[in-house]
């Protein structure tokens, strides 16, 4: 027999759909510019920056955390200034607890800057319902846009502070995580920031010169 060639007609290739990916807009492992930190009351050893640096830590030492311990206030609160407007459905807060002076609040309220006023986001979905200490907190919403968002801690035994502070632009299962960038720091803590997936041979500006990737194609 006399073996030739078969000819078969293929479907048109079906187009690569990749998910959406998620966006932390509070995110800045550098601490300048923008997003920036913003607070009724900061204990004096304690910065702004650290709660938007990505390192999320609950141990005393390293010092990596925004308190208002000492604020004489019944009720503070830390914002994000985005410098411009953001979409936002998500926050997620790492609530620093050391069982003193700085404790879980009563109670909180997320808030959005309308260009005017505070006001509070309707319709807040909390996980876990009440406050939880050492913990993440996370507040999710019918997402919208806006210039910056603070969270309202009514004080309890001690006062508010926070490890990190994220804002999504989706929630959990919106959209793809990405790719993590990471620093080890020692001490059982971990600086990360996540970017949108594919593939990275060098490191995005916004991410220091001496962090890794999950990704075997970045050292």
């Amino acid at each position: 027999p006399t073996l030739d060639r078969l000819a078969l007609a293929m479907a048109a290739p079906l187009p690569v759909v990749r998910p959406p990916r998620r966006v932390n807009n509070a995110a800045n492992p550098v601490g300048t510019g923008f997003p920036r930190g913003m607070a009724a009351f900061t204990w004096q050893d304690d910065r702004l920056t650290e709660a938007l640096d990505g390192i999320i830590t609950s141990d005393d030492i390293p010092d990596n955390r925004w308190t208002a311990y000492q604020s004489p206030n019944a009720s503070d609160w830390f914002g994000v200034d985005f410098g411009s407007n953001r979409t936002v459905a998500e926050v997620r807060m790492y609530l620093y607890d050391d069982g003193g002076g700085v404790q879980k609040p009563i109670s909180y309220d997320l808030q959005s800057w309308n260009g005017s006023s505070w006001v509070s986001i309707p319709g807040q979905t909390k996980t876990p319902a009440a406050p939880s200490g050492r913990d993440v907190n996370v507040v999710s919403f019918t997402p919208l846009t806006t210039s910056r968002v603070r969270v309202v801690f009514v004080n309890g035994a001690g006062k508010p502070g926070l490890t990190e502070l994220e804002a999504w632009d989706s929630p959990v299962g919106g959209g793809s995580v990405g790719v993590t960038f990471y620093q080890d720091i020692g001490f059982g803590g971990l600086a990360s920031l996540v970017k949108g997936p594919g593939d990275y041979p060098v490191l995005p500006s916004d991410i220091p010169n001496d962090w890794m990737s999950d990704r075997k194609s970045v050292v």
